[in-house]
């Protein structure tokens, strides 16, 4: 460990269902494992340490403002109770020789080596451009956006920027102009692969709710996403042309 210089932190059984699922394994593998390695950091003085949380722990939000890092947290799955937790516990630790960053991202959009077919956008996508079909359940709840390869030049940014500017801090993640309804999201979508059917029906399973401010991470350290949830639609749709995909349901996607 004496050649490490900072540490980020992405790993966790991510998003609700697979967390509900099994509860001990989310909570051992999102919260006590990110405290550990955050207990090993601060032992061998590596100060740089950044976790990616989500802006999940927003939860059912019924604030028509657009909500700072400290907004109330009213989670509404264990995922984002998991992150709350390591959130605290970070903040607990943290002294003149560790000093965590917290990035509560956006919920992501955007081809990968591997990808994800949990997330809205990506589903939409995948749904239209095979099926020529979206479901949309409810349709009014708020969401912000980011691009994949956005988050990750947050994450390089922070790296970068000075401790006494990153250290300790919370930052959301993403952008004002990228807050959007589920039902925008699949109007976009539709518009953009033409001949698409979009069905909405009135329960609303998922109850998450948030419209996000990212004000102080663009004040802060001058980050903004430059690629957009159109030229994200427009990717995945030319990916998808020439990937062979059998069974959605697989673990790897």
């Amino acid at each position: 460990a004496t050649d490490v210089d900072a540490v980020s932190h992405l790993a966790a059984i991510v998003v609700d269902e697979p967390s509900t699922a099994n509860p001990t394994l989310a909570i051992s593998n999102n919260t006590l494992a990110t405290v550990n390695l955050a207990y090993t950091c601060k032992k061998f003085q590596i100060n740089r340490f950044i976790f990616s949380s989500t802006c999940s722990v927003y939860g059912a939000s019924e604030s028509e403002n657009l909500l700072k890092e400290t907004s109330p947290l009213l989670p509404v799955s264990l995922y984002a109770q998991s992150k709350i937790e390591s959130e605290i516990e970070l903040l607990k630790l943290a002294s003149e020789n560790f000093s965590p960053t917290i990035l509560r991202l956006s919920t992501l959009f955007g081809w990968s080596y591997r990808p994800r077919f949990d997330l809205v956008v990506n589903l939409f996508t995948l749904l239209a451009s095979l099926k020529k079909e979206i479901n949309v359940m409810g349709g009014s709840q708020w969401r912000p956006f980011i691009h994949a390869m956005d988050a990750a030049r947050a994450i390089e940014m922070v790296l970068q920027s000075p401790i006494k500017t990153v250290g300790k801090e919370i930052f959301n993640v993403g952008s004002d102009s990228s807050n959007y309804k589920i039902e925008e999201i699949a109007q976009i979508i539709g518009q953009t692969i033409k001949g698409t059917k979009i069905n909405t029906a009135g329960d609303i399973k998922d109850q998450r709710n948030y419209k996000v401010s990212f004000n102080k991470i663009q004040r802060q350290i001058g980050f903004d996403t430059e690629v957009s949830l159109q030229d994200g639609i427009t990717e995945m749709v030319k990916h998808i042309k020439n990937w062979n995909i059998n069974d959605l349901k697989h673990a790897a996607y």
